[in-house]
């Protein structure tokens, strides 16, 4: 046994590094399905285990000795067919880095040999013309604690593989994180168990340094266990060879610093072509184009595989934490034989136009068959949604004799919902491959003939279809719907499900591993008299069935068909266990899915979402916001015609036809179509666009379209009277815009991203809107707070803000950053905004801010929030704080505000808002958070106005307002409660402060508080169908506040860069903390300079 530590290596159920007898060279085994297990002459290998042998040249020759005619594996994809088996590495090994022995059934193999030769010249090494490499010493670092270089911040690589930047061009580590997970954090890299990072290496003089966290240093390098924070490692021969040092995590690790000096370092040229390695994981081929409705959202070309593939490629490496979109429209997507096709990334839905004629399609070799070898799909990725869709593994299965397994989805991930998902394949069709992964399945049909739903995991079925195909082409034989390897609480359980049979007899289930559990609660039987006598299998193929239980299945018509009783004796081998699998009614309700899901509440995330109403108005059709809805499909005649955001509620016709619109839910399924047949186009009355006017329709009667309450006392709130139009792309470019005192209209487009709060200081004049699809959004959860937040007004007068959805990474007691804050600001109107998901605050005010009106926004949480902030709650969901502090007497008589007609949503906790000092009327607005603990909150001399407002959630009317005015010296305040649906009629005080009476200072009608749902989730938040003016005007002269370097007027025109200086000059990759100056190039060729302050 060469070399000796092989003995008694084990891997099974897990991955791990096997050593070879070369210093430094070591075969990465895999084995989470599978078994890798050193036996006194040779070593098992059982099916679904991979080993990755390490090659560096196309000259390299891999030799695999097998025992005895075990030799049933394949290696870089050929099968083996003797017991000796040589393989020569292609290019596409040597890119990874390694070729790949996967065993298909059980092997036994005595030896495995890789020759690595040097390929010389002429395969690997660079040609250049009219120069000769040179080569230097030089050191690559890679300095996490400071994070350096400042490509590595945020980079996370977690079920996948990816390059690491250093320092010193060219050099990168390579990450392998499958199983594993390497994430930079603020000041170090989180460096999980189970992943390898090769640092590269030139000469046995190389050294590698690796610094780790106080006690962090849970690794191996080159093989040897560190000991101390710092471990010093020098390159053997044998890693030189390889060209890299392995650094090997065994546990939870945190590193400060890697380095390595580099005794041969050759720079890159910049004429020198890029190899594979190289290439961007955003780039597309042309062959495989799709179009991108947004920054996540693809919509595939009809019928294209490879569009597909190149859309799927583009969502698996998104490092956006947000759902990511695919969309299929009608037609078959066909993968030929490739095998394996994965989602690797986070929070994708795939979405098809019907399950019916949205198919994808592989067709394997039957050479290539086994349950881990076959799959269609491969899901490896978190909260996976799949929808209206096809999976069909066209494996020649009546043709294979006895090789006939084919998955159509393989699942390695965890929170997987499918939804009205249909499944073709016969044997091992779903193959739930995470034993302790949560899956859900509604309204799906899945087909096969043996174990055809097998696996691990907690699986629930929802008002499913099983359909059991024929054993055999003849129809003989006897099929077994499911084979589940149970080492989780539940196993597989059939809810409302309907069995269709096709075969000449079949079983509810037998055994496969573990524990084996498996429920079928009020199943509709299709053929009750084709079952088995004893209805499950009583032999396991491992173990004896553990949980196999049954309650009141019934025919067709509605009879109960399952018996009183039905004792089966379960064995395997000499155990046997006879057990009673019908179950009393009350040990049925213990499958209630809240019980085998707990929190996760999968048939929310899955419910559907509907039109009310489409009409056609003019040419264009129309319809109403639908609450909840992520998107809207528009099609004519079957045919899609666009994908639009949330906030769109009208598309421009310009023929006849049938239109269809369907709405998405969150994770992007559509629901029922709403059609309308259009016979005729003219033209509409109610569309218009002027170059000194901005376009805005799909508001509420209601709705005033203008400041309203405090808005318009003692003065009046104008913005820019939409002149002077500009459009920005970038935060920066916001900021910017904003700044000075001169007239300007700014239009948000697209998505423009924060990594911490930017101050806007002394603005004054300014009216921004957010395009239909735009947003703000900080995504980066971190526990330094001045990364977190997004925008601050302040020392500012006379702005208006509509139409913009903030998005923030999370609920997080830091006392981080609001997505938005107003200090010392007067006369603000802030309309028809979405906020979600603030670390601090979504919409906070204080610092004597006043004259503020607030309508038709929308405030909620889509996230969980995080526990184990600073601030002591772990669930942070606060909303709206107006005044920080009673001790700030600056707010006395301040903080004037008026809420019309917004909506607290779910996921508000408290403070819907929570005032102090300000008088503030709260008027036709809607509490319908089920998580809320109070709605207002009345503090330290509040004065509060709540009129015909709706609380419509239980929690909402058990405690719509709370006294926070409590502490000693601080017990003053006031609230009147009046008209409202859901809350008594109340007025309330501590102290002699008069009942604050709003009519007495302004005018404001209010509507009946039976018509607020209605009305405010119709129409509150980010709905507005804004479009800029056509016509271009020229922008206003430079505010009093802000110097000009150079005085360039801009039309109203898109900014296609902008440059970034520091206060003396030099430049700067982005805005930084002070004075910064900024320097913007517009598309009509001008150029403006401006002085931006960054808190």
């Amino acid at each position: 046994m060469n070399p000796s530590s092989l003995k008694g290596i084990h891997i099974e159920g897990s991955q791990d590094h096997v050593a070879s007898n070369q210093s430094g060279i070591q075969m990465f085994v895999i084995a989470k399905s599978g078994k890798f297990a050193v036996r006194t002459n040779d070593v098992q290998v059982n099916a679904n285990t991979y080993l990755r042998i390490p090659v560096k040249s196309t000259a390299d020759v891999v030799t695999v000795v097998a025992n005895g005619g075990y030799y049933h594996f394949k290696i870089g994809g050929k099968a083996a067919t003797s017991n000796t088996t040589t393989y020569t590495a292609t290019s596409s090994d040597v890119s990874k880095g390694y070729v790949e022995l996967a065993a298909t059934a059980t092997s036994y193999i005595y030896s495995i040999k890789v020759v690595q030769n040097n390929a010389g010249s002429s395969s690997s090494s660079t040609t250049q013309t009219g120069s000769q490499t040179s080569t230097t010493k030089a050191t690559a670092k890679w300095d996490f604690a400071n994070v350096n270089p400042s490509s590595l911040r945020g980079l996370t690589i977690e079920g996948k593989q990816g390059r690491i930047p250093s320092t010193l061009d060219g050099i990168t580590i390579y990450c392998i994180a499958q199983y594993g997970k390497f994430a930079q954090r603020t000041n170090d890299a989180q460096f999980n168990a189970k992943t390898a990072l090769r640092v590269p290496v030139t000469t046995t003089s190389d050294v590698v340094t690796v610094t780790s966290a106080t006690g962090y240093h849970n690794y191996n390098v080159g093989g040897v266990a560190a000991t101390a924070d710092v471990t010093n490692h020098t390159a053997t021969a044998a890693e030189v060879s390889a060209g890299y040092v392995v650094i090997y995590a065994t546990g939870s690790s945190y590193l400060k610093s890697i380095s390595v000096v580099l005794n041969k370092y050759s720079a890159p040229s910049s004429s020198s072509s890029s190899s594979d390695d190289n290439k961007t994981d955003n780039s597309t081929e042309s062959s495989g184009s799709f179009t991108a409705v947004s920054q996540n959202y693809y919509v595939v070309k009809a019928g294209s595989a490879s569009s597909f593939l190149a859309a799927l490629k583009q969502a698996n490496a998104s490092k956006s934490s947000g759902r990511k979109y695919i969309f299929l429209p009608n037609g078959t997507y066909d993968l030929g034989t490739t095998c394996l096709t994965a989602i690797t990334g986070n929070n994708i839905s795939i979405i098809g136009q019907s399950m019916d004629k949205t198919i994808i399609r592989n067709a394997p070799d039957v050479a290539n068959e086994g349950i881990g070898t076959t799959a269609t799909l491969l899901n490896q990725g978190q909260n996976t949604y799949l929808q209206d869709l096809t999976l069909k593994n066209a494996l020649n299965y009546y043709n294979a004799t006895s090789a006939g397994r084919a998955v159509c989805l393989q699942d390695k991930g965890n929170n997987t919902i499918c939804k009205n998902v249909r499944m073709l394949s016969y044997q091992d069709t779903y193959y739930s491959a995470n034993r302790s992964g949560k899956f859900y399945f509604e309204g799906c049909d899945i087909h096969g003939t043996v174990d055809f739903i097998c696996g691990g995991g907690d699986v629930f079925f929802n008002k499913c279809t099983l359909t059991v195909e024929k054993r055999t082409a003849s129809g003989k034989g006897s099929c077994v719907i499911a084979a589940p390897y149970t080492e989780s609480t539940w196993g597989y359980v059939f809810n409302d499900c309907k069995i269709v049979n096709y075969a000449e007899s079949y079983s509810l289930g037998r055994a496969w591993g573990g524990k084996p559990r498996v429920a079928y609660i009020n199943t509709t039987l299709g053929a009750p008299t084709k079952i088995i006598a004893s209805r499950f299998t009583a032999q396991g193929m491992n173990v004896i069935a553990d949980k196999f239980v049954e309650y009141r299945s019934v025919n067709s018509n509605g009879t109960v068909v399952s018996p009183s009783s039905n004792k089966v004796k379960f064995y395997q081998g000499s155990n046997s266990a006879t057990k009673e699998t019908i179950i009393s009614s009350a040990a049925a309700k213990d499958y209630a899915i809240g019980n085998v899901f707990g929190s996760w509440k999968p048939y929310n995330d899955a419910a559907q979402l509907t039109l009310n109403t489409l009409s056609q108005n003019g040419n264009s059709i129309q319809w109403g916001k639908v609450s909840g809805a992520s998107s809207y499909a528009i099609f004519k005649d079957g045919t899609l015609l666009t994908i639009v955001g949330s906030a769109t509620t009208s598309y421009t016709i310009t023929a006849t036809g049938t239109y269809s619109v369907r709405a998405s839910n969150p994770n992007g399924g559509f629901g029922t179509a709403k059609s309308l047949t259009v016979s005729s186009v003219g033209s509409s009355s109610s569309s218009s666009s002027s170059s000194s006017s901005t376009s805005t329709t799909g508001l509420s009667k209601y709705d005033a379209n203008a400041p309203v309450g405090w808005g318009t006392v003692g003065g009046s709130i104008t913005g820019s009277g939409d002149r002077n139009a500009v459009v920005v792309t970038t935060a920066a470019d916001l900021v910017s815009a904003m700044s000075g005192t001169d007239a300007k209209t700014i239009y948000i487009k697209g998505t423009l991203t924060f990594d911490g709060q930017l101050s806007v200081n002394g603005a004054q004049n300014k009216t921004v809107y957010g395009l239909p699809g735009s947003v703000l959004i900080n995504p980066t959860h971190t526990a330094v707070v001045k990364k977190t937040g997004i925008l601050m007004i302040k020392n500012s007068k006379n702005i208006i803000l509509r139409n913009i959805t903030f998005k923030g990474s999370g609920a997080y007691d830091i006392d981080g950053e609001d997505n938005l804050t107003l200090q010392n600001s007067q006369y603000i109107w802030v309309d028809h905004c979405d906020f979600q998901d603030a670390v601090d605050g979504n919409f906070d005010c204080n610092n004597a801010s006043d004259n503020i009106c607030v309508t038709w926004c929308r405030f909620r949480y889509l996230k969980a929030p995080y526990a184990g902030g600073s601030g002591g709650s772990n669930d942070h969901r606060f909303s709206d704080l107006w005044g920080g502090s009673d001790k700030n007497t600056k707010d006395l008589g301040k903080l004037r505000t008026t809420f019309a007609n917004c909506w607290w949503d779910e996921g508000c906790k408290e403070r819907q808002p929570r005032v102090r000092f300000g008088q503030v009327h709260i008027v036709n607005c809607l509490y319908s958070s089920s998580v809320s603990n109070y709605c207002v909150g009345a503090a330290y001399r509040s004065n509060i106005y709540v009129e015909n407002s709706a609380f419509t959630s239980a929690n909402a009317q058990k405690t719509p307002w709370k006294v926070y005015a409590t502490a000693k010296g601080y017990t003053d305040y006031n609230i009147t409660v009046k008209g409202c649906y859901g809350a008594a009629d109340v007025q309330q005080r501590s102290g002699n402060i008069a009942y604050f009476i709003p009519s007495a200072y302004y005018k404001l009608t209010a509507y009946p508080a039976s018509e607020v749902k209605a009305e405010v989730s119709a129409h509150a938040g980010a709905t507005m169908n804004i479009s800029a003016p056509s016509a271009k005007a020229k922008a206003a002269a430079w505010g009093e506040t802000t110097t000009a370097i150079n005085a360039a007027e801009a039309d109203g025109a898109t900014v296609v860069s902008t440059i970034y200086y520091s206060a003396n000059g030099v430049r700067q990759h982005s805005l930084q903390h002070g004075l910064n100056i900024v320097k913007t190039h517009y598309s009509n060729g001008k150029t403006t300079v401006r002085k931006v302050m960054v808190k």
